[in-house]
């Protein structure tokens, strides 16, 4: 009995052992020393968010290089591009001030802490030619702050075999490498590509302001408190589509290439009187951020406020910004949601209609008796939604016939309060008729012809008894033989 006590003791021993093996060595210490052979593979072992500063030089003369008999009397020629993160942004302070391109820093650097070694090619090699690392195509340099020293990367030329690039990785002077051939390609960047090309750090929640100058003369595109647009002088409403499309194009405006710097002479690019000058004022602020269009030649250029930079930006821009005030008018009769109308009423100088929808059916409010056709209902909202205004008049525009109006025309929910379009309907004016919207300081025109499709006479909602379906019949002995 106590041998066997013993043997049992013993085994749970060996197990209390192996789990503990198991658990200290397989899980702990053998997880940590394969992630360590694995990191010291890494081309840089300074993980991607810890990275504050890096600097990238590009061989320029590499051709040259390549082609002189005496290589000892050329020197290498390099670029070299410096970059500091300022909280979430990157900035480029080397060979100028300018804002870098968040994701094109953030997929170099992603490249460049991920890619490991390939294998070992030689350790100290006399000849540093024949892998290109006698003058490497780039030197990339990173740190983690400006107290310590860069860790050097020297990428030289493509192997002639297999997708790889000689390297020699950072702190491991003198051994060359192979890697994979996504790292040079990453690097092959001139200076434009790692710039901000967006001209703009603003959203359309932003805006509450855009004023246009242009051939045309200018207008003001300002929001309302129920966050749609109005044409400011004019106090006429302005399409939500045109706005969006108009906004869009500016907001998202990015540079095709930098013509220069600092133009020594604006009239090169036609901005010394711009073509079109944008000035867009955001919620909050008083001072505006302004947009310059120049166009000279088939180009267009474009200046934005606080900086001398002249970009290069798609010519289309001009057309969609070199438009009258007339084009960003809003030209629907009345907008609303149709689903939400509850009520119509026509008033024609005293003589009233009221339909009425209650439990998902329409009908006349002081004859409830009648059955309406829904349908003609349905379409006379659908019609008012439709109809397009032709021309906007004036508030001083004589003979419209709006004081006296043939035709009220009011559609609502059910108490009116939070859905209320009144339409004043007036004098005709050819294959025209005037018309006023209630809280539209100026009267507008219609076709004619929409406003006899609008004008219905109050019959015409009512279902004839020939129109009812038959499923409203009530079956009898007759209709079931009929079935």
């Amino acid at each position: 009995m106590k041998k066997s006590f013993k043997t049992t003791l013993a085994l749970v021993g060996v197990l209390v052992a192996l789990v503990l093996w198991y658990v200290v060595y397989e899980k702990g210490i053998k997880v940590k020393r394969k992630e360590a052979q694995e990191n010291a593979k890494l081309v840089v072992a300074i993980p991607r968010n810890d990275i504050q500063e890096f600097e990238v030089d590009r061989l320029k003369n590499l051709e040259a290089l390549l082609a002189a008999k005496e290589k000892d009397k050329l020197s290498p020629e390099y670029e070299t591009i410096k970059f500091k993160r300022i909280d979430k942004s990157w900035l480029i302070t080397e060979p100028l001030n300018d804002e870098a391109d968040a994701s094109t820093v953030a997929a170099v650097l992603s490249t460049l802490t991920t890619t490991k070694n390939e294998r070992e090619i030689a350790e100290n090699p006399a000849d540093l030619s024949v892998y290109g690392l006698d003058f490497p195509r780039y030197k990339v340099r990173v740190r983690r702050n400006s107290g310590e020293d860069f860790s050097e990367v020297l990428i030289g030329k493509d192997t002639p075999v297999g997708y790889s690039s000689y390297l020699i990785p950072a702190d491991q002077k003198g051994a060359v490498y192979r890697v994979a051939r996504s790292l040079r390609t990453t690097f092959d960047k001139k200076l434009s590509d790692y710039r901000n090309k967006n001209l703009f750090a603003l959203t359309r929640p932003d805006v509450d302001e855009v004023e246009v100058k242009n051939s045309y003369g200018s207008f003001i595109l300002a929001r309302t408190d129920n966050d749609a647009w109005t044409l400011a002088r004019e106090n006429i409403p302005a399409s939500a589509d045109e706005v969006k499309k108009m906004l869009g194009a500016i907001l998202d405006l990015r540079a095709k290439d930098f013509a220069t710097e600092k133009a020594a002479n604006l009239t090169t690019y036609g901005l010394s009187k711009p073509a079109v000058e944008v000035f867009i004022k955001k919620k909050g602020t008083k001072q505006p951020e302004t947009l310059k269009l120049g166009a000279s030649g088939k180009a267009l250029y474009a200046m934005r406020s606080g900086k001398d930079t002249v970009y290069v930006v798609d010519s289309k821009l001009l057309e969609t910004l070199q438009r009258p005030a007339k084009e960003y008018r809003n030209r629907s009769l009345a907008e609303f949601n149709r689903f939400n109308i509850k009520r119509i009423r026509f008033d024609r100088g005293g003589k009233k209609l009221d339909l009425v929808k209650k439990d998902n059916k329409w009908s006349i409010a002081d004859q409830p008796d009648k059955e309406i056709d829904p349908h003609k209902v349905e379409a006379l909202i659908a019609k008012v939604q439709d109809t397009k205004v032709t021309r906007y008049a004036t508030s001083q525009t004589p003979n419209t016939g709006l004081a006296k109006p043939g035709l009220v025309l009011q559609l609502s929910d059910e108490d009116g309060e939070k859905l209320n379009v009144t339409l004043k309907f007036g004098a005709k004016q050819g294959d025209q008729i005037f018309v006023a919207r209630e809280q539209l300081p100026v009267p507008f025109l219609i076709k004619l012809s929409d406003y006899k499709e609008i004008n219905l006479e109050d019959s015409a909602f009512v279902q004839k008894s020939a129109e009812k379906s038959k499923s409203d019949v009530v079956p009898n002995d007759e209709t079931k033989k009929d079935s």
